[in-house]
């Protein structure tokens, strides 16, 4: 097992020595470092000759200080090393680095990163980014749009003479968000879910967006632009796309706090150069906060509902328990610590990672909350 460890090692020194053509596998877990590619996101879209900023995190789970690369790899082909690590001062554990790609041919590729750490090494999960001839509005939050899960070859356009004229129809839901403006638990985390069919005699179209914008009142964008995947083609003609726009919580909470706001977001059909060839929107969905369950208030399970006929009988927010066959609420307690003067505070009130974990609670470094 020594040699084991020290043939891995010196993989990843000749590595770092050889970044330009340096072709590695994923490497053995190590157990205390975690690293994953933060920007772009998966799915996303970029046109081919264009840069694009890749960013990558590291944990160490003892200090982030220990990290002393960040590698980046397409497809397993070395691009680089991140030419200067940022060591998180508001968190210990975490290191950021970047480094600009520029693909230079079309087609699908898997970004990775590896953390390298007095040694040993840890190579990410994979990121699928399509590179295709031109551009997708990139948005302002993320490098490029993404959420696309179709493939990355656009197939060539049906010449065919087939009455018809090209149609998009879209519908997102729910019909309206709530959100926890306290930073608290009181709400799931809000995800919408997008449809949309097009009518494409001529198979003209070749990815189907959906620009989102938070707004308070009026405002410009789209903030994010979120590609949808095509799902089905019936008839030969109309082919049905779908996705779902998760993580929104920090968006809704940043943009709106404790007002509320609308969603702003509209759909459309791109041909094979990046024209929009239809549209359908601008729609918008109000948001506003949920109400949160109160920061010191104790948990106390709900009573059980009327005995249902079946699970299938539950109604939203509830489940099926198999040995009093009953409807059950499903509820969400507050964590809360004691605070200096021994009252109870709740996790979710403290803001930063330095102030949560001073007061014995946990900071989950991925949504940048308190709990």
């Amino acid at each position: 097992m020594k040699s084991l460890s020290v043939a891995k090692a010196l993989m990843v020194i000749i590595c770092i020595n050889l970044l330009s053509g340096c072709v590695l596998h994923a490497s053995a877990p190590s157990p205390s470092i975690n690293a994953f590619i933060y920007d772009p996101p998966d799915g996303s879209v970029v046109q081919v000759g264009d840069s694009v900023s890749l960013e990558g995190h590291a944990y160490s789970y003892i200090d982030s200080r220990d990290i002393s690369h960040l590698l980046f790899f397409a497809s397993g082909i070395s691009l680089g090393e991140a030419p200067t690590l940022v060591h998180d001062t508001a968190d210990a554990h975490r290191t950021t680095g970047s480094l600009d790609w520029t693909p230079t041919s079309t087609g699908e590729y898997s970004l990775q990163i590896m953390a390298v750490k007095a040694g040993s090494s840890f190579m990410s999960n994979a990121v699928r980014v399509c590179v295709i001839d031109f551009l997708i509005d990139p948005g302002s939050r993320y490098a490029a749009a993404f959420g696309y899960d179709g493939p990355c070859m656009i197939p060539d356009r049906d010449t065919s003479a087939i009455p018809g004229t090209l149609i998009l129809t879209a519908s997102a839901t729910p019909d309206h968000l709530e959100y926890d403006a306290a930073y608290g638990y009181a709400c799931p985390d809000p995800t919408l879910s997008f449809t949309a069919t097009t009518t494409d005699p001529h198979e003209d179209v070749a990815f189907v967006t959906v620009a989102l914008n938070f707004t308070i009142g009026p405002g410009t964008g789209p903030d994010m632009t979120f590609i949808l995947t095509p799902t089905s083609t019936s008839p030969s003609d109309r082919t049905l796309f779908s996705g779902s726009v998760t993580y929104l919580y920090g968006n809704l909470v940043t943009r709106f706090g404790s007002t509320g706001g609308n969603v702003t977001w509209t759909a459309q059909a791109l041909g094979r150069d990046g024209s929009i060839l239809a549209t359908d929107g601008p729609y918008t969905i109000p948001a506003n906060p949920c109400t949160p369950v109160p920061l010191n208030s104790a948990f106390t399970l709900p009573a059980p509902t009327t005995t249902p006929a079946s699970a299938v009988d539950c109604p939203s927010g509830t489940y099926f328990a198999d040995v009093t066959h009953k409807c059950i609420p499903i509820a969400i307690p507050t964590k809360g610590k004691q605070g200096g003067n021994g009252a109870s505070t709740s996790c979710s009130s403290y803001q930063g990672a330095s102030a949560c974990t001073t007061n014995g609670c946990s900071w989950d470094k991925i949504t940048s909350t308190c709990h």
